[in-house]
């Protein structure tokens, strides 16, 4: 193509070789005051489809938005109420092995610190896994377990503080 387009450029004198005739740019004058005098201006109108479809995908997108990035509440009502109840229990064990336990020496305060630590942080794990799972009764009852069983060592730890504190003293 550009072979062609070429050979026309360097030739174009001999492609030149007529002028149109007179009557070719009347009728091509008459062609232009045709389309001069049909074209009148026109009031230019809404396109109100236009603006609708795009009012509608403006609302859609931000009801979507609200929707989707809305926070929801953190815990379930039974969640809740389960861990409240046992967020009680637990405080008030932590308490009594912080007061056992501050009479001990360090060595050994240091050591029930770490467990208790320990404890805590994987309770915040079970909490927040818990969030997501809304009322499933299965994390319902593995919380609920896991609960118990840090009541359980929390109550151990507490009595173990408490004779290490009568032992210290003795």
């Amino acid at each position: 193509m550009a072979r062609l387009e070429d050979y026309i450029n360097n030739h174009r004198d001999e492609f030149d070789t007529e002028t149109p005739s007179e009557e070719h740019f009347k009728k091509f004058e008459q062609k232009l005051n045709f389309v001069s005098i049909n074209h009148t201006p026109t009031k230019r109108r809404l396109p109100w489809g236009n603006i609708a479809a795009v009012s509608f995908l403006v609302a859609a997108s931000s009801l979507l938005f609200i929707k989707l990035y809305q926070p929801e509440e953190e815990y379930s009502k039974n969640i809740k109420v389960i861990k409240s109840t046992y967020n009680e229990v637990l405080d008030q064990k932590y308490k009594q092995i912080n007061i056992a336990v501050d009479r001990l020496p360090e060595s050994a305060k240091r050591d029930f610190e770490k467990k208790i630590e320990d404890i805590k942080k994987q309770t915040i794990i079970m909490e927040q896994n818990s969030r997501y799972g809304g009322d499933n009764p299965r994390i319902r009852q593995s919380l609920i377990l896991h609960y118990r069983k840090t009541d359980k060592i929390l109550t151990r730890m507490a009595i173990q503080a408490e004779k290490n504190e009568v032992l210290t003293n003795k």
